[in-house]
């Protein structure tokens, strides 16, 4: 009931007014589980008290300080406040001790001051590591981009924008919300692929697949190549994440696999996302199969960084690309249900961030032989999920080779029983197969999507 009332109200509430519904509701409300309304209540109240600052609404900014400073240290969300002084601190100096006093009256600004300087963590000294699985490695080529944020963003990304972790002294690239962000590097080496490397940060309180009728997905984040004149972007990745897992909500997630309704596809459990079991606590358990896993499925880091619920996860890709220009654009399609207002901007609690980027120009498609492609085939197809999307980028880096091993795979007459459920229209593993010679997206790749089909 205080949440309908709440939504309905807000539009037109003082900002004290939002402060002190927001304490009434944490004073009912249950804090010992994640609450989608009071971290998005509490994030947009943020950021209002930001744009009081700008906008010289300076009791609106002190009602919010107030507010915050009241917390214990870290438990609103990933904010220590830092940033909040740092904007209202050159306000302040400009006032005289009359309107300070009449602004603070019995407030103590030096125990907020105190309160920033949260101490962080030895930073990360190298990109995290990627997972190790028994496959042929990727191959390494010219290394033609490289940064860790640590310095500057680079003219290369559409956004100059730079964080560091709360938790731990590590610059990255981000904050990002709704915005697209672009990457172009020109003046590239002939080659035949990129390999791109990086460390993708989600943060906040992103939900996966969580759900059609509930309105709070998908969350979906992506990639895009820009190909050739009329070529159609290439999508090395379209799936969606989900920072709760161990938690009352337990919101699954796509990765790592990709979203497939975003490639037209609807996979067997799909219209189980209609009803109740979607949010299952136990997802291991809950039998929806390939495609559906934990939140954090996969990550590098959980729930280190300093953003209340957070995760990190080495992304390692290599896709066909042969112009001297690569441009890439990073998306997403974060959705915050009934509290979102229909806006996904900075208040809404959910963003994403980039580390450790790097990009490297191979001459050659992988050479494997018949072993090795069976060995990735394999894997694609099996029940491990993270070895299945580094068996994927191993076949779309061998091109044609893999194209002609899979056509020949269901053209076996020994493997007719698994080619017979593989070819059902709503499977998993078809789906699977079917990204791999997209990517590839040569000639012989997208007839053989046809005589797959």
């Amino acid at each position: 009931m205080i949440r309908s009332f709440y939504d309905t109200f807000e539009k037109n509430a003082t900002t004290e007014q939002k402060i002190h519904w927001i304490r009434y509701y944490k004073s009912v409300a249950d804090l010992g589980r994640m609450d989608g309304f009071l971290f998005t209540s509490e994030d947009r109240l943020y950021h209002e008290g930001l744009a009081a600052i700008d906008d010289d609404k300076l009791n609106d900014a002190i009602a919010v300080l107030r507010f915050f400073a009241s917390h214990p240290i870290g438990q609103f969300r990933y904010r220590d406040l830092t940033e909040f002084m740092a904007k209202l601190e050159p306000k302040l100096d400009t006032l005289d001790a009359v309107k300070r006093q009449e602004l603070f009256g019995d407030f103590d600004l030096a125990k907020v001051a105190k309160q920033g300087n949260t101490k962080r963590e030895k930073g990360l000294a190298e990109r995290l590591p990627a997972k190790q699985f028994d496959l042929p490695p990727l191959p390494h080529g010219i290394v033609v981009y490289q940064n860790d944020f640590e310095k500057q963003t680079g003219f290369e990304w559409s956004i100059d924008r730079r964080e560091t972790m709360p938790k731990i002294e590590n610059t990255y690239l981000g904050e990002f919300h709704s915005e697209r962000l672009r990457f172009r590097l020109s003046d590239l080496p002939e080659h035949r692929f990129v390999r791109i490397r990086f460390d993708l940060l989600m943060l906040g309180g992103i939900d996966g697949l969580v759900g059609y009728p509930r309105e709070f997905g998908p969350d979906i984040w992506g990639m895009e190549i820009e190909g050739k004149d009329d070529t159609p972007r290439s999508r090395p990745i379209v799936t969606t994440f989900s920072n709760f897992h161990n938690d009352p909500n337990a919101q699954t997630q796509s990765f790592p696999d990709d979203y497939p309704p975003e490639f037209g596809f609807k996979p067997a459990w799909f219209e189980q996302f209609l009803s109740d079991r979607l949010w299952t606590a136990d997802h291991e358990t809950a039998g929806f199969g390939k495609g559906v896993y934990t939140g954090r499925f996969g990550a590098a880091l959980e729930r280190k960084l300093g953003y209340g619920v957070d995760s990190a996860y080495v992304i390692d890709l290599i896709v066909p690309h042969t112009e001297s220009e690569l441009s890439i654009e990073f998306f997403t399609n974060f959705r915050d249900g009934p509290y979102g207002n229909g806006d996904i901007g900075m208040a809404n609690g959910e963003s994403w961030g980039l580390d450790n980027f790097q990009v490297e120009t191979i001459d050659n498609p992988l050479e494997l032989d018949v072993d090795a492609l069976k060995k990735c085939f394999d894997a694609l197809i099996g029940a491990d999920a993270p070895k299945a999307e580094a068996a994927r980028w191993r076949l779309v880096a061998a091109e044609n080779a893999s194209v002609e091993f899979i056509a020949g795979w269901f053209k076996d007459e020994a493997n007719a029983a698994k080619r017979k459920e593989i070819q059902k229209p709503d499977n998993f593993d078809l789906f699977r197969i079917d990204r791999v010679l997209q990517l590839i997206a040569t000639p012989e790749a997208e007839a053989l999507r046809g005589e797959i089909k």
